[in-house]
């Protein structure tokens, strides 16, 4: 049986057994879900070691059905977050340039609802009442601990494996807390209970490179606007081995025969809802490059792999559509199985775009960590600096596991 996105679901639960990777397949068909979890067992854990004991397997495997309307739910998660810190009394505050800190009450205010309508979600999708039917695979006796370990298993950091018919849904914002949350007691409201400060989660479309090792020093393209943000001297891009393009027309000939091991860009972005290739772009200096005018200069073609995109601006992996409509859609679609990309889900100021960005490439290219964890890491390290939340915007369309290649790791 395969997913809508023409991924096995048999290959994609046999690849399951990291010890940290919880993979997440999502059937639809109307409002009703058919769920395909995959959790693997720890032998350090009495109740974990004694199912290891008892079905001599090492993975929980587990099939069930819940009704949800996940378009709907898409719609009014995102809505709440676009509510929240874009058109809310905060919204100002966050963008103050170069990033806003929060005090511990304005956090609250701002992502309370967010929490309360992520916490239902949560509840719904992954809550496993007593009453929901599992199909397990193993003797019933199991049932019970099965259940019980289901429970708990997200609520440790994970690397959780997106597939099927729900990508690019807001999976960061789903909330669940060892403390439950009580919309009457705004003070049971913890923002370490959302899902994107605890778990590293990947989108994981039928387009996107498998390959992980980037080369130690990859060649990087980086788009900046001048009028957007300055690369300062002591900057990690600033480094051999990084091009910087500041036009459209340059950056669109980088991209006909694209040779380097990463893209970089950090501008403004826009597109409608729907998306039309017309008015989807991404721009340099107020000129805007489109779907339409990237295909009519005869590109992107990808020469390497994997490639690094990261697209830093407004947007550019909205959480509501994927479509080849959109400049990521449309780079992932012609990437021939190439690409891992990092996106922004909405609009985020550009001081905090910048600040988010730095960190980053600090981590991942100065210190040498994996995508997922460079990304984790730089949300909750401006969370600790600033109480600023924006971090949930960013996610990865493709392999957290993506890393640049050690000195021992074969080409």
């Amino acid at each position: 049986m395969r997913l809508s996105s023409g991924i096995p679901v048999d290959r994609l639960l046999r690849d399951a057994p990291t010890r940290d990777k919880v993979t997440l397949m999502i059937e639809r068909r109307d409002d009703e879900l058919s769920i395909h979890l995959a959790v693997p067992l720890r032998g350090d854990v009495e109740e974990e070691a004694a199912l290891i004991t008892g079905t001599g397997q090492n993975t929980v495997r587990v099939r069930y059905k819940v009704r949800c309307d996940l378009d709907r739910e898409r719609a009014r998660l995102t809505d709440l977050v676009r509510e929240a810190y874009q058109h809310g009394p905060l919204g100002a505050v966050l963008r103050q340039a170069p990033v806003a800190t929060l005090t511990p009450d304005d956090l609250r205010t701002l992502l309370l609802d967010v929490a309360i309508h992520g916490d239902g979600l949560h509840r719904r999708l992954f809550g496993f009442p007593d009453e929901l039917e599992l199909r397990t695979g193993r003797p019933r006796e199991f049932t019970d601990e099965i259940r019980s370990v289901l429970r708990r298993a997200l609520l440790e950091p994970r690397i959780v494996h997106v597939a099927g018919d729900a990508p690019l849904f807001p999976w960061n914002f789903l909330y669940q807390h060892t403390a439950p949350l009580d919309s009457f007691a705004p003070t049971t409201f913890d923002v370490a209970g959302f899902w994107g400060f605890r778990h590293e989660i990947q989108h994981e479309v039928e387009q996107v490179a498998t390959a992980l090792a980037l080369p130690p020093d990859p060649r990087i393209v980086a788009a900046v606007c001048p009028t957007v943000a300055d690369t300062e001297p002591d900057h990690p891009l600033r480094r051999q081995g990084t091009e910087f393009v500041d036009n459209v027309v340059d950056l669109r000939r980088e991209l006909r025969e694209f040779g380097a091991d990463c893209l970089y860009f950090f501008g403004h972005a826009s597109h409608a809802t729907p998306p039309v290739p017309d008015t989807s772009t991404i721009s340099l200096h107020g000129v805007p490059l489109s779907v339409t005018t990237l295909g009519q200069g005869g590109g992107p073609r990808f020469q390497r792999e994997p490639v690094l995109v990261f697209l830093n601006g407004c947007g550019t992996g909205d959480l509501r559509e994927w479509s080849e409509d959109t400049i990521i859609g449309y780079l992932a679609h012609r990437g021939d199985h190439r690409l891992c990309c990092v996106t922004t889900a909405a609009a985020v100021p550009i001081g905090f775009a910048g600040a988010f960005a730095r960190d980053f490439w600090q981590r991942f290219l100065v210190a040498g960590r994996p995508l997922g964890a460079a990304l984790l890491a730089t949300r909750r390290a401006l969370l600790a600096a600033h109480n600023n939340p924006l971090g949930l915007l960013y996610e990865v369309i493709g392999q957290v596991d993506t890393h640049l290649r050690s000195p021992e790791e074969s080409p």
